[in-house]
């Protein structure tokens, strides 16, 4: 929808690009290669912020990055099995919500460090 939505906005000179992005949006990849090709990617990325974690040690913010990171890597389970077992899809989702808070607190953290 969010797609569609872009392409109902886009200007004739540029409709082509989002008529691409809708359908690019609109593949349902699941039980195929692309699908397992994302699953891995998704697991990988997790994985990557579990062992990012420990970099954060001290208190106040980079506690939360820290928090954040770990649960975000605390889903590589219902990521990665989920091509074999597919209700882990639900658990998996949490992804939406861990990784953006993790990437938001690091920027948060990198705009601080920035200005000092």
């Amino acid at each position: 929808m969010l797609m569609v939505s872009v392409h109902h906005l886009a200007e004739a000179s540029t409709c082509v690009w989002s008529h691409v992005a809708v359908a690019f949006a609109s593949i349902e990849p699941f039980d195929s290669l692309l699908y397992a090709i994302d699953v891995y990617g998704y697991s990988l990325m997790s994985l990557s912020t579990l062992f990012a974690a420990p970099v954060f040690r001290n208190k106040g913010l980079e506690r939360w990055i820290r928090w954040a990171l770990i649960a975000n890597g605390c889903l590589i389970p219902f990521l990665a099995l989920q091509m074999y077992w597919p209700p882990l899809i639900w658990g998996g989702a949490l992804w939406a919500i861990t990784f953006p808070a993790a990437s938001w607190l690091l920027a948060v953290h990198f705009g601080r460090m920035r200005a000092h």
